[in-house]
């Protein structure tokens, strides 16, 4: 349908970098839940994912309104990048939850919720790889929005089971069961950005298929 010329395609390559930049931070999170005595060094590194994450933003802005013809709508190109800095934002409120709790030990469940971040962005890193020729990729990317569906949806009721024990857990301070509580939240947020933007792409194929 479309004739994508290279102007274009740096819209799909822009998608890329901020993908696997989204994927190193949720990465990097893991790492920090692992060594959580240097959380100022964690701290910076995924500061510095936030501020590489706010200048790809600004390069999809201006290339977008600089731009007479775009390889898909203009709405979702929007969209899509802001979803996709949701994620990092995310991630970086996640550790910062931490930092300001004073949470000087990492819970199995945070490490858990972890690990889902990390193979949903993995799956958008694939994804954004297959939307430069969509209309060849339709059933690998229908595959891919599937993939992060399900670990949403994995995520959701596992956030459901965590924070159902945190307030049947008697010997926990009320204090800590709202810390806890509030960080798992984040991590659903995040999660949820993920498939907020997978949604978006799946949308995109449809009215362009």
């Amino acid at each position: 349908m479309f004739n994508f010329s290279p102007k274009e395609d740096k819209f799909y390559t822009k998608f890329s970098q901020q993908a696997n930049n989204v994927v190193k931070g949720a990465k990097v999170l893991k790492e920090f839940l692992n060594e959580i005595d240097k959380a100022t060094i964690y701290a910076q590194e995924i500061q510095n994912l936030e501020h590489e994450g706010d200048k790809i933003v600004h390069d999809i802005m201006k290339e977008l309104n600089n731009s007479f013809v775009t390889p898909i709508d203009r709405e979702d190109i929007y969209d899509i990048t802001k979803r996709m800095d949701d994620i990092i934002d995310n991630i970086e409120s996640i550790l910062h939850r931490f930092i300001m709790f004073n949470i000087s030990e990492s819970s199995e469940e945070s490490k858990i919720f972890a690990d889902f971040l990390i193979k949903a962005t993995e799956e958008i890193v694939a994804l954004m790889g297959l939307l430069n020729g969509m209309n060849k990729n339709i059933k690998e990317i229908s595959d891919r929005i599937i993939a992060v569906n399900r670990i949403e949806n994995e995520a959701d009721v596992f956030f459901r089971e965590v924070v159902g024990k945190l307030f049947r857990n008697e010997s926990l301070e009320a204090l800590e069961v709202m810390k806890w509580k509030d960080v798992y939240q984040m991590f659903e947020n995040a999660i949820d950005a993920c498939e907020a933007v997978v949604n978006i792409i799946g949308g995109v194929v449809m009215k362009n298929a």
